[in-house]
Parts: C-alpha cells; structure tokens; sequence
C-alpha cells in the first residue's frame, strides 16, 4: 500500500514539537536582544565610575588641603575642591555626567575638563569634618537597573579618601 499523506498523528506531532521550539527560542531572544545589552550598558556604567573613582584617588594621593572654598566656588554636595600641588582640583556632580577642572586662584574653570557620562550611575558624596575643616571625603557609588518593572541597585560601593595629617590624603575602600 503507497502511503501518500501524514496521518493526523503525526501533524499534530509536529505541532506540538514547533510549539515547544519556540518556547525554548522566545526566551533565548529576549536574553541575547534585551538582556545583554542592558547588562552591557550596566557594566560600561560601573566602568566610568570605577575611572572617576581613580582619577579621584590619585588627585587625593597628592592633595594639601580639602578647602571649603576656592575664589567664589564653595565645596557642596554637587563639589568636591581639592587642592594639590600641581593647582585646584573640582570634581562636579550632574545628573548622569562626572567633570573634573582644573580651576584658577578665583575658582573658575581653566583648559579642557574630563569628563565621564555614566547613565544609570548613583554617586553621592559627603564631608568628614574634624575640628571644623575637611578631612576626608566618602563616595558611595551604585549603578540603578530596571528589572521587571523594579528599580534595583547593583556594584554598591563606598570609598573614603582621607587627607593625611601632614597634608597628603590617601585613599580608601
């Protein structure tokens, strides 16, 4: 007898084995078109943070002073002045974006700053006082992901760069 046709059976075999290769690819391309770019952009953001934080400590390694002031720009939560012997460092907090300048007697910006874009990054600074005067800086730093709908924060971190008694700060995590 010539079979010349699938029988029943078989179609919906073969049905149901496409309807589980697509259950096991769907997620593998969301994976590969929306996952790794995401932890991609994640990792590029830890990445700039991770510069600003050693640009920071080699500034800090050769610090004198953590004024509160230089000329008229004032130390804040957005500023971080530091004075080194090669001349005044600001470190300047935006939304998503890190500067670091080189400032004159006056406090204003001279030649071409650095700047880091870390999109997502959390960076947040604060002053260690002792006997009125500045001597160490904390940064706490994290970079902020959606997942499902649900802010997460992930590589948490906090360093603290102390000025040293005879003028030189050194770093820390």
């Amino acid at each position: 007898m010539r079979r010349g046709a699938f029988t029943l059976i078989e179609m919906i075999a073969a049905v149901a084995m496409i309807g589980a290769t697509i259950n096991l690819v769907v997620p593998l391309c969301n994976m590969i078109f929306v996952e790794m770019p995401k932890a991609h952009r994640t990792f590029n953001a830890h990445s700039q943070v991770v510069n600003v934080l050693d640009a920071l400590a080699r500034d800090m390694d050769s610090a004198t002073d953590l004024p509160d002031r230089i000329g008229q720009t004032a130390a804040s939560i957005n500023l971080i002045l530091i004075r080194t012997p090669g001349g005044d460092v600001a470190y300047r907090l935006d939304e998503g974006k890190i500067t670091r300048a080189q400032l004159d007697a006056a406090g204003r910006e001279v030649g071409r700053p650095s700047i880091w874009h870390a999109p997502g990054a959390k960076i947040k600074w604060g002053y260690w006082r002792m006997g009125g005067r500045i001597s160490a800086i904390e940064v706490g730093t994290c970079i902020e992901v959606t997942i499902d709908g649900h802010k997460t924060r992930k590589f948490i971190n906090s360093h603290v760069f102390f000025l040293k008694a005879g003028g030189a700060a050194g770093g820390g995590k």
